[in-house]
């Protein structure tokens, strides 16, 4: 898995705990509809225990964690969250900084899923990237749209990130902002509006081969659910 995947696949795991904050309703990121065959609206279990989650994934698999396995995890967990909770403490804190998950913390969590793999066997490793990379897709989003065009072969150019990340967090709290102003019970075909002129942002961002795969890749999403 490449750097960027590592990014998004740490992200999905480190949420759980991020979640445990006080302000993660209002700062904890979205993921946009559009890049993935999940059903718009579909929302996150963030209370979950992130631990819990794994062992469900390994039994499944044929795989379980050892007991020395889930007290090392359980400690890595422990210890994360706390480093969450006073990042996000100091950016409280600070004048302008942005709250939820700030480059910081995604730095954090990128290390995070380091420590996570570095208790694994081999295989429970093979099994939790896939694993992770199915959640990616299903969320949907910015971490969604850079797998697809890392596995097209086409992956986000390091000048892209910047332009196309803002994209997706302002697509975010305009579709967050229309949701409020309607008591929650917002017009689908308003939303409809907001995501088309969303992915027709997101598509002049791309080059010529990017935006072939993601059409593409939208083709069977829409094949794939009818």
């Amino acid at each position: 898995m490449k750097r960027s995947l590592w990014m998004a696949a740490a992200m999905f795991l480190a949420l759980p705990l991020l979640a445990q904050q006080e302000d993660v309703e209002s700062d904890a990121p979205e993921f946009s509809p559009g890049f993935s065959g999940a059903p718009q609206g579909q929302r996150r279990n963030f209370a979950r225990n992130p631990l819990e989650q794994m062992e469900e994934v390994f039994d499944k698999a044929g795989v379980p964690l050892s007991q020395e396995q889930k007290k090392s995890l359980q400690e890595i967990m422990n210890e994360q969250r706390q480093a969450f909770r006073e990042a996000g403490e100091r950016a409280r804190q600070t004048p302008g900084e942005r709250r939820g998950m700030n480059p910081q913390m995604a730095r954090m969590g990128e290390a995070f899923q380091g420590k996570l793999l570095s208790v694994l066997t081999q295989k429970q490793q093979q099994v939790w990237k896939k694993y992770q990379a199915e959640q990616i897709r299903q969320r949907g989003g910015y971490p969604a749209l850079r797998l697809m065009l890392e596995e097209a072969g086409s992956p986000i150019a390091q000048e892209q990130e910047a332009a196309l990340q803002t994209e997706f967090q302002d697509y975010n709290r305009q579709r967050r902002d229309v949701q409020q102003a309607a008591g929650g019970k917002a017009d689908p075909a308003k939303l409809k509006e907001l995501e088309n002129q969303h992915l027709a942002r997101v598509i002049k961002l791309l080059n010529p081969e990017q935006r072939r795969a993601l059409i593409e890749s939208r083709r069977k999403d829409a094949k794939n659910s009818n």
